[in-house]
């Protein structure tokens, strides 16, 4: 389980997003991949620890 730092939020997975940011103006693209919230769409999401 996952939780939001933003909106509280918790979820299974979260959302994952390809990204490509222009680095230096000319030919550095850097391609990664962000994980967000499914709800709001901030990036600061935890992984909550699991009660047994």
């Amino acid at each position: 389980m996952y939780r939001c730092r933003w909106c509280g939020a918790a979820f299974e997975e979260p959302d994952a997003v390809r990204v490509r940011e222009n680095l230096d103006g000319e030919n550095g693209w850097w391609s990664h991949t962000v994980e967000s919230c499914p709800f709001c769409g901030a990036d600061e999401c935890e992984e909550m620890e699991e009660d047994i």
